[in-house]
């Protein structure tokens, strides 16, 4: 017996498929990128109107203003060190007024940091 076989190769093509898969990827790219540089606008606006107070650790609060990307969203605060200075400054205590610094933020700067990362989704979609 001889095996005189033509051994081809196959090749799959998945047409649109394969090329909605990598024009996926490159919008999930874009998308996190956009978020990123969003969120970076936010926490440097939430710094700006984080108020002056005590220093911690040789640092004001305000320094201490973090962002970071999270299962498709932006997380903005303070550190695991700091953010509980933040909550009393925010909502006040019984010999501190509330100052809602956080809040004001998100209402005043919200718009922007959203128009911020649409703007980079149309650029590196080439809209």
């Amino acid at each position: 017996m001889s095996s005189d076989r033509n051994v081809g190769s196959v090749n799959f093509d998945l047409g649109d498929v394969e090329k909605n898969l990598i024009k996926l990827a490159n919008e999930k790219e874009i998308y996190t990128k956009a978020q990123m540089k969003g969120a970076k606008y936010f926490a440097n606006k939430l710094a700006e109107n984080t108020p002056i107070g005590e220093e911690f650790e040789g640092k004001p609060l305000s320094d201490d203003v973090k962002y970071e990307d999270v299962l498709d969203m932006s997380l903005i605060g303070f550190s695991d060190k700091t953010y509980y200075r933040a909550h009393f400054v925010e909502l006040g205590t019984e010999t501190q007024q509330a100052q809602h610094f956080i809040e004001r933020t998100m209402l005043e700067e919200s718009q922007n940091a959203m128009d911020i990362v649409m703007q980079e989704i149309k650029k590196g979609l080439d809209l």
